[in-house]
């Protein structure tokens, strides 16, 4: 009788994954909101991500909640901000502060999806999966090469003697760079690389991938190939100098005040061409998708973790709280697509949310057809002092 039940479970789980959506999450880091062609920048050379925003829903008024890696990625996972779940700035070297708190991977995995995570994450430590089934990664820093799996790619290349992977940091940090790598072995064109083969063993199961590119994060490390792949390209001035007050708006070497015309816009096209990259690794993985039948792919859903300063008000980094570091860009693509009452409906998600990832569990997880409400039948789970909306399908505790 206990067999015939759990048989009974099984199939019952089969079914049900059967008719799921999949979805992919495409992470950039430190990609401003002004770096797509399709958001109305014609100055970059970006023609996979205009096609995913042109065959979407494209959020305008998106922003990260705290400009730094390691807090952003903990508030896209959880959807709740650093006094829940503990993390603040990159210098938190400690696990999450409770276990318990739900994340993005692990509700797909505790209902039935395959999932994934390419790339870097930055999770302490390297290897806490929250959720994730497998992981696949690339760290900026990693501390050994166990750990990262591009560094172990590398070394079967023949090229594990390489000691800055990922750019050499601190003194060149904003110095444009080539990297000893070509492209084919550049870390982003990996993290592609390592998705499609992924993609390719996976079989028939609903899955949940998350890819997360390190560029255009610098160091701005540009294999050869791409050089000048924004030479004659005219770019926008940067907005002036205009600091906050304890940093001072004098001139400063600090700040790169004193750097010529020429270095200045080599800093901003070098960065132009880390976008690039990240599209390119886009564009493979979704001529993937479509070569290989995958087209039941409901939902794909990229938002930068944050912006990039780059030579505006005088600032080259992040961690100030202005538009250029806060603004992301963050678009999704479905299926059939949404109905303008819904599309109205998914913004107010977004907008009450802490990230916009949950926007994205509420309207990417969700079981309805495009074509019903997709909002009707979940329910709202409280945990500590954040509050949002799962679907029905969770089977959690609520």
């Amino acid at each position: 009788m206990s067999g015939g039940k759990a048989y009974k479970k099984e199939n019952r789980m089969e079914e049900k994954t059967k008719k799921r959506p999949n979805v992919l999450l495409l992470l950039s880091d430190q990609q401003r909101y002004d770096t797509i062609g399709a958001a109305g920048f014609p100055h970059m050379h970006t023609p996979n991500l205009d096609r995913l925003a042109g065959g979407g829903v494209f959020f305008e008024q998106c922003h990260s909640t705290n400009p730094v890696c390691m807090a952003c990625r903990h508030d896209l996972l959880t959807g709740r901000p650093g006094r829940d779940h503990g993390y603040y700035t990159n210098l938190e070297e400690k696990p999450i502060d409770n276990y318990d708190t739900p994340t993005l991977p692990r509700i797909f995995s505790e209902n039935g999806y395959r999932t994934a995570a390419v790339g870097k994450m930055h999770f302490f430590p390297a290897r806490e999966h929250h959720g994730f089934g497998e992981m696949y990664l690339m760290e900026e820093l990693p501390k050994r090469r166990q750990d990262d799996q591009y560094l172990q790619y590398l070394k079967e290349k023949g090229l594990g003697d390489i000691q800055n992977q990922h750019g050499v940091r601190p003194l060149l940090y904003h110095v444009p760079q080539n990297s000893v790598q070509k492209l084919e072995d550049h870390g982003t064109m990996w993290v592609a690389d390592r998705s499609i083969q992924w993609l390719g063993e996976n079989g028939e199961e609903p899955f949940f991938l998350m890819c997360g590119f390190i560029q255009p994060h610098p160091p701005w490390n540009i294999p050869k190939e791409l050089d000048g792949l924004y030479r004659e390209a005219v770019i926008p001035e940067p907005v002036p100098r205009s600091r906050m007050p304890m940093d001072g708006n004098e001139p400063n070497p600090w700040f790169g005040d004193w750097d010529s015309r020429e270095q200045k816009e080599a800093i901003r096209k070098a960065y132009y061409t880390a976008v690039s990259m990240v599209d390119m690794a886009v564009g493979k993985i979704l001529d993937t998708l479509r070569e290989k039948g995958f087209l039941i792919i409901r939902l794909s859903f990229s938002p930068p973790i944050m912006g990039k300063c780059c030579r505006i008000r005088g600032i080259t980094v992040k961690n100030w709280l202005m538009k250029a570091l806060c603004a992301c860009l963050c678009f999704c693509v479905i299926q059939r697509g949404l109905r303008e009452e819904e599309k109205s409906e998914a913004l107010w998600i977004a907008s009450i949310c802490c990230p916009p990832v949950w926007m994205s569990v509420d309207l990417l997880i969700r079981t309805g057809s495009c074509g019903e409400n997709p909002f009707s039948g979940w329910r709202r789970r409280t945990i500590g002092n954040s509050s949002f909306l799962l679907p029905a399908w969770d089977t959690g505790a609520g």
